[in-house]
């Protein structure tokens, strides 16, 4: 698997950090920093013990068995920990829980390391795509979250998908244009947790639709079907079935592929304006790799490219399909805006679904595109 952030920058992270010195900070635990920034030491065995464990008997009873804290990072094997964890790790690195301090003799006072910490970290992590941003204060203390610097800039407020029908909209302080949108199942879904670092597992879609179910809503994968039907479309039914193909063969750890999902949203309908706003509101399908890697896939038929005529044969008359050159200028300037916004965008024809092979075709994508993201399926 492809690795977004590469050895040379996580030993440069390591390095910088480990001159900067006090690893463990205020906690004053080397087990119970690590407990905390890399969870897993838990349960990994060791010299029939934990890791955890180790790292406590080594760093904090026996200090220096390790060496200096640089041999300390080689032990748990930092360069072989997953991107998610990695950055986990950097997140937490500077939490403002561990309180690092540094005593300035000039002044003759303690100076918070915490910002040189975030400056270091940065300085590799940014040319990886990452930056670590300061995202609230309390009190004294700085928070900080880890953001893409590439990809679509903002947070993810919620994702209405698998429509039937448009979303409702309330504003619920016109002033501050903060809005609602209320719940309605049978016609939109609203998914509106947080999306972590590792975007949005199939597993984690489906374990919250469960969570929010009511008695009277369909099972999981039914409600998604119902959307994918509704449009029409027998090409994205054949797609949506062939990606259900890949969550049975590979497990549920897989993103999620969200059907029907509202990326733009004009309130009025477009027989209600003279001149539409937008040419397509609803995308076909969105998968959410984080908050800012966030791919639309469109499966173009026939109306995305000509318009619907009838001529005369005979004196009977025959529908048609004409290339329409503003239909595919509106499709493309479309696109434009969205790669423009960071969204990455993949079209597939409509004439490729009449290939005997486009199971093949739709999995080698998905796979492909997992693996550009470092999200191989193995």
């Amino acid at each position: 698997m492809i690795k977004r952030i590469p050895d040379a920058a996580r030993q440069g992270i390591v390095d910088k950090l480990v001159l900067l010195g006090d690893v463990c900070g205020s906690i004053g635990s080397y087990r119970a920093f690590f407990e905390r920034v890399y969870p897993e030491c838990k349960t990994i065995e060791f010299n029939k013990t934990t890791l955890a464990a180790e790292i406590g008997r080594h760093c904090d009873v026996f200090k220096g068995d390790w060496g200096d804290e640089s041999g300390m990072f080689s032990v748990v094997k930092i360069l072989d920990w997953s991107d998610d964890q990695f950055l986990f790790f950097c997140q937490e690195y500077v939490n403002p829980v561990f309180n690092r301090y540094e005593w300035d003799e000039e002044n003759e006072e303690r100076v918070n390391l915490q910002p040189k910490c975030v400056e270091a970290i940065n300085l590799y992590l940014s040319d990886c795509g990452y930056e670590l941003r300061e995202c609230g204060k309390i009190g004294d203390k700085k928070e900080y979250r880890l953001f893409e610097t590439y990809g679509v800039h903002g947070s993810i407020q919620g994702i209405v998908f698998a429509a039937v029908g448009k979303p409702d909209v309330v504003f619920t302080d016109f002033l501050n244009q903060n809005i609602r949108i209320p719940r309605n199942n049978k016609k939109y879904l609203v998914y509106d947790q947080t999306i972590e670092n590792e975007g949005l597992k199939w597993k984690a879609l489906k374990d919250w639709y469960n969570t929010n179910r009511s008695e009277s809503d369909p099972e999981f994968i039914t409600r998604l079907k119902d959307s994918v039907d509704h449009c029409g479309s027998p090409i994205e039914k054949s797609f949506f079935s062939i990606y259900l193909d890949i969550v049975e063969e590979y497990g549920e750890s897989v993103p999620a592929l969200l059907p029907q999902v509202y990326l733009h949203y004009d309130t009025k309908t477009q027989r209600e304006r003279t001149e539409r706003i937008f040419e397509h509101q609803c995308m076909d399908f969105l998968i959410i790799l984080s908050e800012s890697r966030r791919i639309v896939i469109e499966l173009d038929g026939v109306q995305h490219y000509a318009e619907d005529e009838e001529i005369k044969i005979s004196d009977r008359p025959f529908p048609v399909h004409i290339a329409s050159t503003s239909r595919y200028a509106s499709m493309v300037a479309e696109q434009r805006e969205m790669t423009l916004s960071g969204y990455e965008v993949y079209r597939f024809g409509g004439k490729e679904f009449q290939n005997d092979n486009i199971a093949i075709v739709v999995k080698t994508f998905f796979s492909d595109l997992f693996k550009k993201h470092g999200l191989a399926i193995e």
